[in-house]
């Protein structure tokens, strides 16, 4: 097998989303994992994965994200998700990305500033069983959902070693702990927020949304071509009591037409029910 420096890859099943299109780079893997062995791409290689077969959609999509190095050659691996366009060649960002010195690179939530204010949106006041659960082990493992913190996962940039694959294998375990055979746990991103703030030495590079709205990369909807409309966007400037630094990829021109927000209206929501008499 040849063995590259840099991979990036995208996981469909259930034909969930659109194979896109990407630059060829020859620097660069391209790996799509899918159920589907009539899948065809110059520029991804398909993998049909047999151990994922019969698994809910879903959750064989999330168990491929969060173990990237089973299919990737890679020092380190993009993750995007079906709904990412890829216009030009990332070579830029993985090698600005490598000479960091970090370990993962990941996106701040532009929803909401807490786990809190995720949960909220994803399952909503009413669904207190499914929240419970979730609250109650993020409790053992010492996190303060309310606490200004929380990742999306459209993207992210990992390194092949041992702290990035104790993360990944934590933010695993969490998804299988709370899933069951007909309903995956969500939102996963709380999963890999959890799972980033308990791995301690793990070198975080932060971006935002601009990434995914940017001349290098678009967010679209899920399985059509049309871009992705973000309502609000909000800043982030702490993760969890860490202060952080968004940081801005050299030479991307992000959408200028993107309007930032101080405040969610998803966490005034949500303290709002949970401080009701």
């Amino acid at each position: 097998m040849n063995r590259s420096k840099y991979s990036i890859l995208t996981y469909i099943f259930n034909n969930g989303d659109l194979l896109r299109g990407a630059p060829k780079d020859e620097n660069i893997e391209y790996i799509c994992v899918t159920d589907n062995p009539n899948l065809q791409s110059d520029t991804w290689k398909i993998i049909v994965d047999e151990d994922l077969k019969g698994l809910n959609p879903e959750y064989a999509s999330f168990y491929v994200r969060y173990h990237p190095f089973k299919y990737c050659t890679g020092d380190i691996c993009i993750r995007v998700d079906g709904s990412i366009q890829i216009k030009k060649s990332l070579l830029p960002i993985f090698e600005e990305f490598d000479n960091s010195g970090n370990d993962i690179c990941i996106m701040t939530n532009s929803r909401a500033k807490t786990i809190a204010g995720e949960l909220l949106y994803w399952i909503g006041p009413y669904y207190t069983d499914v929240k419970n659960n979730q609250v109650e082990l993020y409790k053992k493992l010492g996190i303060d959902i309310t606490k200004e913190g929380c990742i999306q996962s459209p993207i992210t940039i990992t390194r092949n070693n041992d702290l990035c694959n104790k993360c990944d294998a934590l933010s695993w375990n969490i998804i299988e702990s709370l899933s069951t055979d007909k309903c995956t746990m969500r939102p996963t991103q709380v999963a890999m927020t959890v799972a980033i703030e308990h791995t301690k030495g793990l070198k975080i590079m932060f971006v935002d949304e601009s990434l995914i709205q940017s001349d290098y990369l678009q967010w679209c909807n899920h399985n059509r071509d049309s871009k992705r409309k973000s309502f609000f966007l909000v800043k982030h400037t702490k993760f969890f009591d860490k202060d952080i630094k968004i940081h801005q990829f050299n030479g991307i021109h992000s959408n200028n037409d993107l309007i930032w927000r101080e405040v969610s209206p998803r966490e005034h929501l949500y303290y709002k029910i949970n401080n009701a008499k």
